[in-house]
C-alpha cells in the first residue's frame, strides 16, 4: 500500500455527548489492512480558527485504538470512540502500517449545557451537473452538525460538464457500480472539506440507489435496492449494521432535540405512477409501525425548546392546480404523490403529532428549490414552520419545469403561491444550502443561495428565510 492511500479523505458522524463516529477509506490492493486512529482535543486550534473547545483538567488527552480496513467493506472502516468530553472540539487522523497518514479531520461532540447550537443542511449532490461548491462553502460556516437530507450521489451518469465525467460512466446498477459512483465522488476536494468539518447525519434517499425507489419488489429491485443502500452504508460514517434503522436522534441538552426519519424506504409503499397526478385516495405508508411509535415517543419524550425534524421530502401541501372528482363532489388538487402529498392520512397523523409537541422546524429536502412556508393542520392550528433546502448540484426545480414543459417558470412561482398557503419565501431556481441557528429563545433559518454552479467559483447571496420563537 503506497503512501497517499488514503485518496477519499475522512469523516466524522453520529455525535453523542461522550461519542462519534470516524470514517475512512484506503485505497489498497490488500485484502486488509491495519489502521491505527487518533484523536485528541482541538485545544490548539489547529485549523487556523478559533477552537470551540477549551483545556480544562476534565478534558482527555490524546486517544488511539485499532482497525482494520477489508475488502468485505471496500476498505471503508467507521469506528465508534466512545468516553469523550461533551462540548469539545476534535482533531482526528488515521495511520497505516506503511507510514502513510490520512488527512486531519475536525469533529465535535454534543454540548451538555449550551446557548446555541449550528446545524448546516445540504442534500442532492449531482456530480455531473455542476461543482460541489455548496459544500465548499458549507464547510467554512463553523457548524456543530451537519445533516444530509440524502441524494448524496445520483445513480445515472448524466453530463453537463465536461470536466465533470461520473465514474462509472453508465447507471449504477450493482453493488461495484456503487462503490465506484461513491469512491469518484469522495475524490471532490469540495465534499472531504465539508466532511473534515464537521460530524454529519444523513439520510439516504431515491437517487442514492434509484430514481422513484422503491419500484417493485421483484428479486431484482430487492438485489440492486440492497446493493445500494450497503454501499451507502459503507461510504457515510454510520456505526449500524446491515439492516438496523437509520432513523436518529441527536439531543442537545436544554436546546433542541434533532430527529432524522427516512421517509423514504424503510416503510414506505410505492406509487406505481410518478410525475403530477390527482391526490391518491388511497391510504398508502409513508412510514413503518415502527417508525411511528418511535416518532412519538420521541417526540413526546422531548423536553428541549426546540425540535428539528429532518425528512428527505417535502411534508406541507404542494398543490399545482385542480380537476373535477368524480369520486367526491367539487375539484381535486394536483399534487406531486412523491412527497408527503401521496400520503395524505400519513401527514394528518404527523401534524397529530407535531400539534402535541413544541415549537418544531421541518426540514426536507429532494425538490431542489428552496421554500419557507408555515405549516397548519385541517382546522387551521399551526402545528410547524418547514423549510425545503435547495439542491447542491441537482437540476434545479425551475430548470426541469422549463425543460418539461416549455412555460415560463414565473407561471409555476405564480401558480405554487396563488394555491399553498403560508408561503414566506420560494426560490426555484438557485443551489446552495441551509443553515440553522438554535438558541434558547429563537431559531433563525438562513439560505446561502449560489449564483451558479457551472462554474467552480461563484458569487451567493445569503438570506435570512425565518427567525422564530418558542
Amino acid at each position: 500500500m503506497p503512501a497517499g492511500s488514503f485518496r477519499h479523505g475522512v469523516a466524522s458522524g453520529e455525535p453523542g455527548l461522550t461519542s462519534v463516529a470516524l470514517w475512512t477509506r484506503v485505497t489498497t490492493s490488500e485484502a486488509t489492512v491495519p489502521l491505527r486512529w487518533v484523536i485528541a482535543p482541538d485545544v490548539a486550534g489547529d485549523d487556523g480558527r478559533a477552537s470551540a473547545a477549551t483545556s480544562p483538567p476534565s478534558i482527555e488527552g490524546v486517544r488511539t485504538g485499532t482497525v482494520v480496513a477489508s475488502y468485505t467493506d471496500d476498505h471503508t472502516v467507521t469506528v465508534a470512540v466512545e468516553g469523550l468530553s461533551p462540548g469539545v472540539r476534535y482533531r482526528y487522523h488515521f495511520e497505516a502500517t506503511d507510514g502513510s497518514i490520512s488527512p486531519k479531520g475536525f469533529t465535535r461532540t454534543v454540548p451538555a449545557d449550551a446557548g446555541g447550537y449550528r446545524i448546516g443542511f445540504t442534500c442532492c449532490s449531482r456530480y455531473g451537473l455542476g461543482w460541489f461548491t455548496a459544500y465548499r462553502m458549507l464547510a467554512t460556516e463553523d457548524c456543530d452538525l451537519v445533516v444530509h437530507l440524502g441524494d448524496y450521489i445520483y445513480e445515472d451518469a448524466t453530463v453537463w460538464i465536461p470536466e465533470r465525467q461520473p465514474d462509472p460512466g453508465h447507471e449504477a446498477q450493482t453493488l461495484g457500480d456503487y462503490r465506484r459512483r461513491h469512491a469518484h465522488h469522495r475524490l471532490d476536494l469540495d465534499l472531504q472539506a465539508l466532511h473534515r468539518a464537521a460530524p454529519m447525519v444523513a439520510l439516504w434517499d431515491d437517487h442514492d440507489v434509484n430514481n422513484q425507489s422503491p419500484e417493485g419488489d421483484d428479486l431484482a429491485a430487492r438485489q440492486r435496492r440492497a446493493d445500494g443502500q450497503q454501499a451507502w452504508r459503507e461510504w457515510l460514517p454510520l456505526v449500524t449494521g446491515r439492516g438496523e434503522p437509520i432513523d436518529r436522534l441527536v439531543s442537545v441538552p436544554g436546546l433542541v432535540d434533532i430527529v432524522t426519519i427516512d421517509a423514504r424506504y424503510t416503510g414506505r409503499e410505492p406509487h406505481h405512477r410518478a410525475g403530477p397526478r390527482p391526490e391518491p385516495p388511497q391510504h398508502l405508508r409513508i412510514l413503518s409501525d415502527d417508525q411511528w411509535l418511535w416518532l412519538e415517543r420521541t417526540m413526546a419524550a422531548s423536553s428541549a425548546p426546540w425540535r428539528v425534524l429532518a425528512n428527505q421530502v417535502h411534508v406541507g401541501p404542494m398543490r399545482l392546480g385542480s380537476v373535477p372528482s368524480v369520486v367526491r363532489r367539487g375539484m381535486r388538487p394536483i399534487v406531486n404523490p412523491d412527497q408527503w402529498d401521496g400520503y395524505p392520512a400519513e401527514r394528518r397523523r404527523l401534524f397529530e403529532i407535531l400539534g402535541g409537541s413544541g415549537p418544531t422546524l421541518l426540514t426536507s429536502g429532494d425538490l431542489h428549490s428552496t421554500w419557507s412556508r408555515r405549516l397548519s393542520d385541517d382546522d387551521g392550528q399551526p402545528v410547524a414552520h418547514e423549510v425545503t433546502v435547495p439542491s447542491v448540484s441537482g437540476e434545479s426545480y425551475a430548470f426541469a419545469f422549463r425543460r418539461l414543459t416549455r412555460l415560463p417558470v414565473r407561471f409555476l412561482d405564480r401558480v405554487i403561491r396563488s394555491l399553498n398557503d403560508g408561503i414566506d419565501f420560494l426560490d426555484l431556481h438557485r443551489h446552495g444550502y441551509v443553515v440553522v441557528d438554535v438558541g434558547r429563545d429563537q431559531l433563525d433559518v438562513t439560505a446561502v443561495l449560489l449564483d451558479t454552479v457551472l462554474e467552480p467559483t461563484t458569487g451567493a447571496e445569503r438570506l435570512r428565510l425565518a427567525s422564530l420563537t418558542p
